[in-house]
């Protein structure tokens, strides 16, 4: 992995598909974006935000409990905005939409939308046109105002567009 950005408080990696932020139920330490990263480091960091195993992208880090609490305390009440890129299958209808379904606790560990534990999620997605190396794929802007796991994948899926 990459570093993008470091100082006293912060470091900002860029996370290959395929790993895990902390480890999940089952796994061993090498899979841990985490447990690598303090090992390589000889140092403790704090997780500030994940993003889920298949997906690559920018991920925050705390070197400090300070740092981590007022980044926490921000992405609670909603003062960092987030922007990803998805690419999906088929060309969407809309130029821009706002999705708002809750997602909650599905089956073995999985999420879904609706439910009895169901929390409000919303994201807002554009379109970005044709992908340029795959036939029948659209590139997609997703900005979540919310932050539930796999909030993304769950709402353009239900827009008809799958990840």
């Amino acid at each position: 992995m990459q570093t993008i950005f470091e100082d006293a408080s912060l470091l900002v990696v860029h996370k290959p598909a395929g790993v895990a932020v902390v480890l999940g139920r089952g796994e061993h330490a090498e899979s841990s974006l985490r447990d690598q990263l303090e090992a390589e480091r000889g140092e403790r960091l704090w997780v500030v935000h994940r993003l889920d195993a298949p997906v690559s992208g920018v991920l925050l880090f705390c070197r400090t409990a300070d740092a981590h609490r007022a980044l926490s305390i921000a992405f609670e009440k909603r003062q960092v905005s987030k922007t990803y890129q998805a690419t999906v299958w088929g060309q969407p209808v809309f130029d821009e939409v706002t999705v708002k379904r809750p997602i909650g606790p599905g089956r073995k560990g999985g999420m879904r939308l609706s439910g009895a534990r169901a929390e409000p999620a919303e994201t807002h997605f554009r379109s970005l046109g044709p992908h340029p190396e795959v036939e029948k794929a659209w590139r997609i802007e997703a900005r979540p105002v919310t932050g539930r796991r796999h909030q993304i994948r769950l709402h353009l899926a239900s827009l008809g567009h799958p990840i």
